[in-house]
């Protein structure tokens, strides 16, 4: 057949060489292009190049519409373009050279320009495409240029910001206006109880129940907010206005959409003094750990915690003191309507207390009121025996605080009332606010802030834990870890007094003081610490801290242990550091750490913070520490490692001794 022997040449993509033209393939090439040859020799159009013709058809071929390709052997049923189908009207293309090679493929020569202009179309749509991948790939890495340089934050913010500085969002009592800082949002004294100021100073904490109770507008929250009043470290008056029960809100996002862990935080060495500004949050610390951190302020000293029954008759319910610890819960009921509006989950709170904050947390746990208000508790260096510290009724506490009475000349309710705040806080007593520091001294005096009132807090904690699962069944009990640190109580003063690099002075100091004692506890002590080849300051206040703080916890935490169905853990951190206070690990070592505040000096305090942090923030979000280890059997020790150990075998001398809990850290 003569088309199955059909052998047209064509050439490849360009224009077609002069030269060639008097060969036996072109004398075929006018049969391909016939319409267009002509129509020149008609005179209907001037005749153009070869090349001009080819690429004329080529472009026809493409922009034709393709058909379906039926190919038998020997011949083509039907063609695959417009141009093909003119090859096969004009007529029968010249035989094929002797030679070729590939009868077969030969006789398919008729779809070897369909082939070619195949391979065009495919070169020219990569093309397109290469270019369209080019421009979007352009484009999508300008916007990633443009979107890196802008606040990762503003992608999870719901709430509208304002001026490119500011962020608003809703709260239970109204429009509450943020602050932008460090890539988060922070909300600076947002109050979450109504003022104690007039009638109700000296009363339990009042939540906003009323819209006159609510501020009208936006509340700016975008300031510094002031601290509650209480004395300073030489017990002189100090703090903001009586005004104070607000919170701060350290925040990443400020979205209802997968809402973060919350940690509330209540911090203040005694129950009289405040947070240090340096033991706080921040925005930052907020958006690199993924939780949204509660600053808690409640009230200190006298306005926290005065218990009388001038004070109690005046009062409903007829009760008195622990106003402070009143603030805590009305704060975290607070919380727990309003979590979501700063992108926290009020199913997932844990509670974070420092020192006196930490004392306060416990009494949480045996109020039914409140257990369903958090998840998690970590407690550090708070008040180990709390039986022996809650004064057991307020006949008991009113006759206590009667003397503050005698010093700020009132004999009833108005008269406390009208005092100004700088009146109230001089007539303070020394002896309430000093914290007894080093070795204890037999019958050393101490006052007691917290009472059993009959209303906030109704029995010992020992009998609230006791009773904790057959009271509370639908509940489970809250996940605690509690810690602190080897030498807690190595405290400045104790440390400025004496030249303890000299082994005779350590002795003599345990000597004066323990001597007091009986049953040979100053020579058992000795020999015990003060070890030959050992840092003698450093052993002074280990033996401090085990007497005062790190025993009378750890025996707290196996006793909760035995009790809850949930596991409690219990810690010490031991990474000693250079400050005020020498080379030890100091009482606010583990907290600073888990804040972000620590400056580590050397590679071991370096793991020693990123253990800290490991620690804490798995425990936030999972419910769980490494290793597993519950303080009925083991007890944790973080330094550049996370180890376990059986116990703490120091305890055991004072245990026996019965130094704990009379001599422990109480607020």
């Amino acid at each position: 057949m003569a088309d199955a022997d059909q052998n047209v040449r064509t050439d490849p993509v360009g224009a077609e060489s002069p030269a060639s033209a008097d060969t036996p393939e072109q004398a075929a090439a006018p049969a391909v292009f016939a319409p267009a040859a002509a129509g020149a020799v008609s005179g209907s159009r001037p005749s153009a190049s070869p090349a001009v013709r080819r690429l004329a058809d080529r472009l026809a071929a493409m922009f034709a519409p393709t058909r379906k390709k039926v190919v038998e052997r020997q011949h083509t049923v039907e063609t695959t373009s417009e141009s093909q189908r003119m090859v096969a009207l004009v007529g029968a293309p010249q035989p094929a050279r002797t030679g070729e090679a590939d009868p077969e493929r030969a006789g398919d020569a008729s779809s070897r320009p369909l082939c070619r202009l195949s391979k065009t179309k495919i070169i020219i749509a990569l093309v397109a495409l290469v270019t369209f991948l080019v421009i979007v790939v352009a484009s999508v890495a300008r916007h990633v240029t443009v979107e890196s340089n802008r606040p990762r934050f503003l992608w999870d913010a719901t709430a509208s910001i304002v001026d490119g500085e500011h962020v608003e969002t809703m709260a239970s009592c109204g429009r509450v206006r943020g602050r932008v800082e460090e890539e988060a949002f922070v909300f600076r004294g947002v109050p979450y109880a109504l003022p104690p100021l007039g009638r109700r100073r000296f009363q339990l904490a009042e939540p906003p129940r009323a819209l006159s109770s609510c501020w009208s507008g936006v509340l700016a929250a975008d300031g510094p907010a002031g601290a509650c009043p209480h004395l300073a470290s030489d017990g002189s008056p100090a703090g903001g206005p009586e005004d104070c029960l607000t919170v701060d809100i350290f925040t990443p996002r400020v979205s209802f959409d997968a809402p973060l862990p919350v940690v509330v935080y209540v911090g203040g060495d005694t129950l009289s003094s405040q947070t240090p500004d340096t033991l706080q949050p921040s925005a930052r610390l907020a958006r690199q750990q993924g939780v949204v951190f509660v600053l808690v302020r409640v009230r200190r000293g006298v306005l926290g915690f005065l218990a009388s029954d001038v004070l109690s008759r005046s009062s409903h319910p007829h009760a008195s003191g622990n106003y402070g610890l009143s603030d805590l819960v009305t704060a975290l009921e607070w919380l727990n309507l309003n979590a979501e509006h700063f992108g926290g989950s009020p199913a997932l709170v844990t509670l974070l207390g420092h020192q006196s904050g930490a004392t306060l947390m416990t009494l949480l746990t045996t109020m039914s009121r409140t257990k369903s208000l958090y998840t998690n508790m970590w407690l550090t260096g708070g008040s180990g025996y709390l039986d022996n510290f809650t004064m057991p009724d307020l006949a008991m506490a009113s006759e206590n605080n009667a003397q503050f009475l005698s010093y700020v000349g009132c004999e009833d309710a108005r008269c406390l009332r009208n005092k100004t705040v700088q009146e109230l806080l001089t007539a303070v007593p020394r002896v309430w606010h000093r914290i007894p520091t080093g070795l204890p001294r037999l019958n050393e005096p101490r006052h007691n802030w917290l009472v059993r009132d009959g209303y906030l807090v109704r029995e010992s904690v020992t009998d609230a834990w006791a009773e904790s699962q057959r009271r509370r069944p639908a509940l489970p009990d809250p996940l605690i870890v509690i810690g602190a640190n080897a030498q807690q109580d190595g405290a400045d003063d104790l440390f400025a007094v004496r030249d303890w690099n000299v082994s005779s002075v350590a002795e003599s100091y345990v000597a004066t003081t323990l001597g007091t004692f009986p049953g040979g506890l100053r020579s058992r002590a000795t020999a015990l610490y003060l070890r030959p080849g050992t840092d003698p300051w450093s052993q002074i206040a280990t033996m401090v801290s085990d007497v005062r703080t790190v025993c009378p916890l750890l025996a707290a935490a196996r006793q909760a242990s035995s009790h809850f169905t949930n596991r409690v853990y219990f810690y010490l951190a031991a990474q000693k550091r250079l400050g005020s206070t020498g080379y030890i690990a100091d009482s606010r070592s583990d907290i600073e750490a888990i804040l972000g505040v620590y400056r580590p000096a050397t590679a071991e305090q370096r793991r020693f913070v990123d253990n800290m942090q490991s620690m804490f923030y798995r425990f936030v979000r999972e419910g769980r520490l490494p290793l597993d280890a519950t303080a009925g059997s083991k007890m944790y020790v973080v330094d550049d490692g996370i180890g376990t150990v059986d116990g703490h075998p120091s305890c055991r001398l004072w245990d026996q001794s019965g130094l704990y809990p009379q001599y422990a850290r109480r607020d």
